[in-house]
């Protein structure tokens, strides 16, 4: 059976099961794995996902069940299912379904990516591993070299009219380098990621896991103080990723934000702005709609030192008087919003 044929049996049993809404979330992924240790192919994963989280709306509450089956037998079990959880569950929640709104596709996946063969990722990984070994009698071993290829698709349809459906994919690869001196050991890491397969270096990946391995050796802590200091990319990043939740509507509402009452007032230095751009085109992850199906788009969090407001799912929205800024994602297709 196939998605489609599923997502309208659902629907339309949750009808005359007494739904007076009902949404289908359909997700899948594909992807392969391989990791070359010591030249030769240490791990070799092919795999293949699928899934389907129901919701609905049954005596004025609302209801969840999941399967990672989509047979026609699921169908009766998947109501009832949420019928006997939206019975036990408190109605303090107002909680609604998205009819939908104009939406416009990103570019998130790539036809020529689907077909690169996997001997291509053996190579990949193979040579990650090798131009690693060699740059440095230091590197004494590659941890990890490993060349990854992934893509997902989400289907979300519901009774109010909404469907919504999206696929994307991408090429990861890695390499990790061990590097040894004297009594130092020291590990550096290196990561490519993209949709044009003709674009991974993996020469260059593994040499520079290699560079940040042995830059590092020799290295020993100083005296606490007050120090001008360079961030590279990577930890930068990893800063900003540690403070994203006091962006979180939920976390505000919750009272688990420092932020949550100086909307409009300065939180960072004038150097500083902070916009969430779901559809940049450098980006890496262009989601062209949220798990709600509401369709994503830019977002100003910061700009020029002064917070200007937070990412909001529907349901946080609706609580604060404003829209949603399209952020309403499940962690997983088995989680509610």
């Amino acid at each position: 059976m196939n998605q489609q044929d599923f997502q309208q049996a659902l629907l339309d049993e949750a009808k005359n099961r007494g739904f007076s809404a009902a949404e289908v979330y359909i997700a899948g992924s594909r992807g392969l794995e391989v990791r070359v240790f010591s030249g030769k192919i240490s791990h070799y994963e092919s795999s293949q996902q699928q899934g389907v989280s129901f919701r609905g709306q049954i005596h004025g509450k609302m209801g969840y069940a999941f399967s990672e089956k989509l047979e026609p037998d699921v169908v009766s079990w998947l109501l009832d299912e949420a019928a006997a959880n939206a019975e036990v569950l408190s109605d303090t929640e107002n909680e609604d379904l998205f009819a939908g709104a104009p939406w416009e596709p990103t570019r998130s996946y790539s036809e020529s990516l689907a077909q690169v063969p996997p001997q291509a990722l053996i190579d990949a990984a193979t040579l990650l591993e090798s131009s690693a070994l060699e740059a440095d009698k230091r590197i004494r071993a590659v941890e990890y070299a490993v060349c990854e290829y992934g893509e997902a698709s989400r289907l979300i349809a519901n009774t109010l009219g909404l469907r919504v459906e999206e696929k994307s994919n991408m090429m990861v690869a890695f390499s990790l380098a061990r590097a040894s001196e004297q009594d130092f050991l020291k590990r550096g890491f290196e990561i490519w990621q993209g949709r044009d397969f003709t674009r991974l270096d993996a020469a260059r990946i593994g040499r520079e896991a290699a560079q940040k391995a042995t830059d590092m050796l020799g290295a020993r802590s100083i005296k606490s103080g007050t120090y001008c200091v360079v961030l590279d990319k990577e930890a930068a990043a990893s800063l900003l990723k540690t403070f994203l939740p006091v962006f979180f509507g939920d976390k505000v509402q919750q009272g688990f934000s420092m932020l949550g009452s100086k909307v409009n007032q300065p939180v960072a230095s004038p150097a500083v702005s902070l916009v969430d751009e779901a559809r940049c085109a450098d980006s890496l992850y262009q989601p062209a709609f949220d798990s709600e199906g509401v369709p994503t788009a830019r977002t100003s969090l910061i700009e020029i030192g002064v917070l200007q407001g937070f990412l909001h799912s529907r349901k946080t929205a609706a609580k604060a008087g404003i829209s949603s800024t399209g952020n309403g994602f499940k962690p997983s297709w088995k989680a509610g919003i």
